[in-house]
């Protein structure tokens, strides 16, 4: 690959590389850029095993400026994108006034840091409980099992989607009303662009990309950690249907902001300066290389098809084999993932099925 491209744009979290892999990426003789979604309190290794690239990338301006301030290595931002046309076939069931107002959240645990606050999406639906407020809660992902004990002590209705494909994973906002994030630590998460771009409002602390997006409507900005303002956020969502539809007519607009046409320009700039910072480096010019350009969708598709590979042993590891096996269809059918990797998925496959 370092003898066909023109930048190599880690988007796998650098700092979790084995040290052999680490010296391999420190010792790329091409422009490199690496991608620092987030950073939880105890993970400043993340911006220093960045820093090796000649750009760090954010997804998040929370993160431009927290980055900028702890690194020499120039940071950049270009958002997360989504794929319009993925959601032309989603069909919001928006809140009507009456009956459960439907509750929900993404998301795969255990989690490091315990960044994504589950704990204080327990208190904030133990207190609408509590208000005797008809609520129902959808979790979309997998880890959720750990938390049945949580929702059941609590008393809230509650409904586990499994994750089988991508196309049924953007079906579970046809399901909800808002969906809600109580994230203390974000770059994204994409489930709020996604939810934006299904027409359904959201509810989130002030991190990420939540803060970029929900400054220009399609929902509620929260204080991290905030369990009243959380609470307060749900109660006037289900009671004010006048600005919960406001939020709802907003939403698809401002997702598509964050379309990848939309997006093109930003990311221009990242790759443009990466070679520039390259340059400056190495006190001498980069000579482009002549490479088949793959439009940024259709590359999208293909790094969910891998996605969808390492899903699927996550399941087939766990023990669910069903759910696993569905998963893993379309990448070892599609045309697009390398053989080689396909092997390696079977043989690993087969044994995680038998060992289970």
């Amino acid at each position: 690959m370092i003898q066909q491209v023109d930048v190599i744009h880690w988007l796998f979290n650098v700092a979790h590389l084995d040290d052999d892999r680490k010296v391999d990426f420190r010792n790329i003789p091409i422009p490199t850029i690496a991608t620092v979604h987030h950073v939880c309190s105890d993970e400043i290794y993340k911006i220093e095993e960045a820093a090796y690239a000649d750009i760090i990338h954010v997804v998040s301006i929370e993160w431009l400026h927290f980055l900028g301030a702890h690194s020499k290595t120039p940071v950049i931002y270009a958002s997360l994108g989504i794929m319009p046309d993925d959601f032309k076939k989603i069909n919001p069931d928006l809140y009507t006034g009456n009956g459960a107002f439907k509750l929900g959240m993404m998301g795969s645990y255990p989690g490091k840091f315990n960044r994504k606050r589950i704990d204080i999406a327990i208190e904030v639906l133990k207190k609408l409980v509590d208000n005797s407020m008809n609520i129902e809660l959808l979790i979309q992902g997998r880890g959720w099992e750990q938390f049945y004990n949580d929702f059941e002590e609590i008393g809230v209705k509650f409904t586990h989607q499994k994750l089988t494909s991508d196309r049924k994973a953007l079906k579970f906002f046809e399901s909800i009303h808002v969906y809600l994030c109580t994230s203390d630590f974000e770059g994204g998460p994409l489930p709020i662009l996604e939810s934006l771009a299904s027409g359904v409002p959201v509810i989130s602390t002030n991190i990420g990309i939540a803060a970029d997006a929900l400054k220009k409507g399609g929902g509620i900005l929260c204080p991290k950690a905030d369990v009243s303002a959380l609470v307060d956020a749900v109660v006037s969502m289900k009671e004010d249907h006048e600005k919960y539809l406001e939020c709802a007519s907003k939403s698809k607009n401002i997702a598509s902001n964050y379309s990848w046409p939309e997006l093109n320009n930003l990311y221009k700039t990242l790759f443009k300066e990466a070679i520039t910072t390259w340059e400056a480096n190495n006190l001498k010019p980069w000579v482009y290389r002549n490479a088949k350009i793959i439009p940024a969708s259709e590359q999208r598709k293909i790094e969910l098809l891998y996605d969808n590979l390492r899903q699927s042993l996550q399941l087939l590891g766990r023990g669910d084999k069903v759910v696993g096996l569905k998963l893993a269809l379309r990448p070892i059918m599609s045309g697009k993932i390398n053989l080689k990797r396909k092997w390696l998925f079977i043989r690993t496959s087969l044994r995680q099925f038998f060992k289970n």
